[in-house]
C-alpha cells in the first residue's frame, strides 16, 4: 500500500487506494471481479499476462496502463521469469 485518499462527496463511503503490486514468477491471482472495485494500473516492470474472462490472454509490456472496470473478471499472471510490478490504483469500500 502506497497512500489512500477519501473519495469524495460523490463516492461516500469510498477510498481511492494506490499499490505497487508484484508477481514473482509464476504467480497469478485467480478469477475475480471488479464489480466493486474499479482499477487503472500501470505496467511498471515486466511483462503481465492478463486473461480477461471469455477472451485470449494479452501480453501487457512495461509502460502498458491497464483499466478493469466493474465488467471485468480476469486472471492478471507472471508467465516470465522475472518479477512483475504494477502500480495500481483502485476505489474501494472502507
Amino acid at each position: 500500500m502506497l497512500g489512500t485518499v477519501e473519495a469524495g462527496e460523490n463516492c461516500p463511503g469510498h477510498v481511492l487506494r494506490m499499490r505497487r503490486v508484484t508477481f514473482e514468477p509464476g504467480a497469478l491471482i485467480p478469477m475475480h471481479s471488479h464489480k466493486d472495485r474499479p482499477e487503472v494500473y500501470l505496467v511498471m516492470e515486466g511483462t503481465l499476462t492478463n486473461t480477461v474472462k471469455d477472451q485470449s490472454p494479452t501480453q501487457l509490456a512495461t509502460g502498458t496502463v491497464g483499466i478493469n472496470g466493474p465488467e471485468v473478471e480476469h486472471v492478471p499472471a507472471n508467465e516470465t521469469s522475472k518479477p512483475v510490478v504494477l502500480l495500481a490504483v483502485d476505489l474501494i469500500k472502507k
